[in-house]
């Protein structure tokens, strides 16, 4: 059973909702006792919800998409169907008790139908409003259910105080192995692939401290804001993946582990040890016409671009590089991790999603308990203080946003500077 907070919005939209459909499809959730509860603030009727359904999971069902999942044509409009009706709208105010009270009812009625039925609760919301959420869970004891998981999309918390502070909340009245911090990167096949060749120790001769001079995670989006700039506004691109999901993908491809169980552990420590490197360039920058952005504010500062140099105090990695580079407006499109060796030859691993979407894998990975498609919640702090240091580097140096122009040649010009 999912209970997803934010349903109505671009998130759930677009990425947890076809990946849910898609794990409906291949009965990797139980058809038969499947029930997604959709809360919101929008008032709209049954007819509209289910449209919108609909809607969402029409994306991946293309022309190849019973070849991907091996069914026959007459099963995918029934599946459509049946997934549709068994999805049901609650709307209401999130602070409002009464809204908790009656998706307490609901949740009750639905495990009663269900002998072991667990509960996934999604908040795919700004981080500004979980607190609050949890608190409404909290009092209605609906967190209190012996089956309930909570799954909080990225970015968790503001900033490393409040990350923890709600950490601490969320873990006093919930079993920390039942809170999944999501970051669907980790999803992704080559990232998955690259973590397990990793754990075999198949890339450990070239991963030594003498070889590599540097390992960048650089990820462009040809994609603006659009439709999503009250959100960006107040995160920012540093926020919004670098604090994750780029750190995600660097601690895999650096961090020192052989075990599986070793595998947080060493990630956290990783993170830990990064710092701002003072002697490589850091540049930020703000695509022109992000001011024009519906409700991005006239005078934002928010980057839409951003390329740090970073050097662990790790003894291995003394004298290596690390860089994140991520924008948004580019020209070309790419995701990929490149390692530089001191002979200057470099090996570039692509990134990007190939096959099933890498939210299909951490909503697997949540239901059957696979802790390495999640983030730690000491990963989530160190992130945060990695990126405050950043921010107050920014401040002290009075750092400008550089502005460029959407889709051009920006960081051609710049890409051999950093």
């Amino acid at each position: 059973m999912f209970l997803v907070f934010g349903i109505t919005g671009n998130l759930a939209r677009h990425k947890m909702l076809p990946a849910l459909f898609n794990l409906y499809a291949r009965k990797e959730v139980d058809q038969n006792h499947f029930l997604c509860i959709g809360v919101g603030r929008k008032k709209i009727s049954k007819e509209e919800f289910h449209a919108l359904i609909k809607e969402s999971i029409d994306e991946v069902t293309s022309a190849n998409f019973k070849d991907r999942l091996d069914i026959k044509d007459a099963d995918v409009e029934n599946f459509k169907h049946n997934f549709v009706l068994s999805s049901v709208y609650v709307q209401g105010e999130l602070n409002d008790p009464t809204l908790y009270a009656s998706l307490k009812k609901d949740l009750d009625i639905g495990l009663l139908s269900k002998k072991d039925g667990s509960i996934f609760c999604k908040l795919s919301l700004p981080p500004s409003m979980h607190e609050g959420i949890i608190d409404r869970l909290v009092e209605s004891k609906i967190m209190s259910l012996k089956t309930f998981h909570l799954m909080i999309e990225k970015p968790f918390g503001q900033d490393s105080v409040s990350a923890k502070k709600l950490y601490t909340k969320i873990v006093s009245k919930l079993d920390p192995k039942k809170l999944i911090l999501i970051d669907h990167y980790l999803g992704k096949e080559p990232v998955i692939d690259l973590m397990n060749i990793r754990l075999l120790g198949y890339m450990e001769h070239v991963l030594g401290d003498k070889n590599i001079k540097q390992i960048e995670v650089r990820v462009l989006e040809k994609k603006l804001v659009s439709g999503r700039g009250m959100f960006y506004d107040d995160v920012g691109a540093l926020k919004d993946v670098g604090q994750n999901h780029l750190l995600q993908v660097l601690a895999t491809a650096a961090a020192d582990y052989k075990d599986i169980k070793d595998l947080d552990k060493a990630k956290t420590l990783f993170i830990n040890s990064l710092k701002l490197d003072l002697n490589k360039p850091h540049i930020f920058g703000q695509y022109k016409g992000f001011l024009d952005e519906e409700h991005v504010k006239p005078d934002s500062k928010t980057e839409t671009f951003f390329s740090v140099g970073l050097r662990s105090s790790l003894k291995k990695w003394k004298g290596t590089r690390f860089r994140m580079t991520f924008g948004k407006a580019m020209k070309e499109v790419s995701a990929e991790i490149i390692y530089t060796f001191n002979d200057k030859s470099t090996f570039v691993l692509p990134i990007a999603e190939k096959g099933r979407s890498a939210y299909e894998y951490v909503l697997l990975g949540a239901l059957h308990g696979n802790n390495m498609l999640r983030a730690d919640i000491g990963q989530v702090i160190a992130g945060w203080k990695l990126m405050e240091a950043i921010k107050k580097y920014q401040e002290s140096k009075n750092s400008k946003l550089i502005p460029y122009d959407k889709h051009g040649n920006f960081f051609d010009k710049l890409k051999n500077t950093v």
